[in-house]
């Protein structure tokens, strides 16, 4: 009897726990996020299922999505951070991995004429934005990475 009640537990615990992760089809991943702020972390994930947006959540907590979802979980991650409102005076930015990195994204915001500003900081090269532009913004950086990924191939 205790055998059949563990064996229970155990099969309702293995099926629990895949039903967290949804699991990636295969293509190229647009990396991933994980937000300290436990509402802001449960508004994304709410919005990435609703939005039937797949991810999988690593054994770090990391939240990991599809490059062709980039842009969505961008703006999923703003509104959770600063609601529906864009604002002008909050900065936005990316980090630059690389020099041909960077000519993307500035190709890109120069033919969309986004301002933008090449900064570094503590080491780390990014590019920054007013948010007002970040929807834009989410969607050159979510083509960026499909541009930076043909030239890996």
């Amino acid at each position: 009897m205790h055998r059949i009640i563990l064996l229970i537990l155990i099969s309702v615990l293995v099926i629990s726990c895949t039903r967290n992760e949804q699991g990636l089809p295969p293509g190229l991943r647009g990396g991933g996020f994980k937000i300290s702020n436990l509402q802001e972390h449960q508004f994304v994930l709410d919005g990435m299922s609703e939005l039937s947006i797949p991810y999988e959540i690593g054994k770090d907590g990391m939240v990991n999505f599809m490059q062709n979802d980039k842009a969505a979980v961008l703006g999923l991650i703003r509104k959770a951070r600063y609601g529906q409102q864009l604002r002008s005076n909050v900065f936005e930015s990316t980090i630059v991995f690389d020099q041909q990195h960077f000519e993307l994204l500035k190709a890109a915001f120069e033919a969309e004429n986004i301002p933008y500003r090449d900064e570094t900081l503590q080491g780390a090269r990014r590019v920054e934005w007013v948010q007002t532009y970040g929807p834009q913004v989410d969607l050159i950086i979510q083509q960026v990475g499909f541009e930076r990924a043909k030239g890996y191939n």
